[in-house]
């Protein structure tokens, strides 16, 4: 055997292996894509809300494999407050469902970066330089690990989709951070229309409220001048 038949055979098994590697991550990437457009068409089939929430934080949760994944929107006129309108979470965690959250340090410190599309993963909140009193807030839902998206209508800062690792702490990979900012930019869109829709029918429900309203008034006033030419006419007659 040739002196550099073993370093031949070590090449071309590098080769190989990588090779199977690039093959393996090509098929990652593809079933990534897969799900993400699965979650993406099953968010943007609805234009109910309650709906589109439910469907996404289900998704992304179990394809994340997260502890929970939640829809934070904020108050219309504060960043300082707001609550959990949805969530999907594992059994042994707590629900953070209609909590009322009061962070002032949020809307003091974090706000304006995530208007501007700022996205925070931490791997461990205790280890991330957080302020206190936000660690204090994440805690109290049992957070040790979050990723947290902004879900921008414009330039307002809606509200935020929120993957939480509750048992431990957890380095978020870059593909994770990436397939959530996709599915938080598809979640906004839908809830940009299903509320474009909502008012729509708001609008129309009071359109039609008025519009009733003044066939009862033509009704009446048509019936008032029946009243008063029958009434005329009778003291016509008695006066003849």
């Amino acid at each position: 055997m040739s002196p550099e038949s073993p370093y031949k055979e070590l090449i071309a098994l590098r080769q190989r292996v990588a090779q199977l590697e690039t093959e393996i991550e090509s098929k990652s990437w593809i079933n990534r894509q897969k799900a993400l457009m699965s979650v993406i068409t099953k968010v943007r089939q609805s234009m109910n809300l309650e709906t589109i929430f439910q469907t996404g934080t289900q998704e992304v949760r179990q394809l994340l494999n997260a502890d929970r994944v939640a829809v934070f929107r904020f108050d219309p006129d504060s960043y300082n407050e707001g609550e959990f309108v949805s969530e999907d979470v594992l059994p042994p965690f707590g629900s953070a469902l209609s909590t009322k959250v009061r962070d002032r340090c949020f809307g003091e410190q974090y706000a304006v970066h995530y208007q501007q599309g700022r996205i925070q993963a931490v791997a461990d909140i205790h280890h991330s330089g957080l302020s206190d009193c936000h660690v204090e807030i994440l805690s109290q839902f049992q957070i040790r690990a979050n990723l947290v998206v902004p879900l921008l209508q414009g330039e307002h800062l809606w509200g935020l989709l929120c993957i939480h690792q509750c048992n431990q702490p957890r380095d978020w990979q870059q593909e994770e951070i990436e397939f959530a900012q996709t599915v938080a930019v598809h979640l906004a869109v839908a809830i940009g229309q299903a509320e474009s829709l909502a008012q729509t029918r708001q609008q129309l429900k009071e359109l039609a409220c008025i519009n009733a309203a003044l066939k009862a008034e033509t009704n009446y006033c048509q019936q008032a001048e029946v009243q008063l030419t029958q009434v005329k006419a009778e003291l016509e007659s008695k006066v003849e």
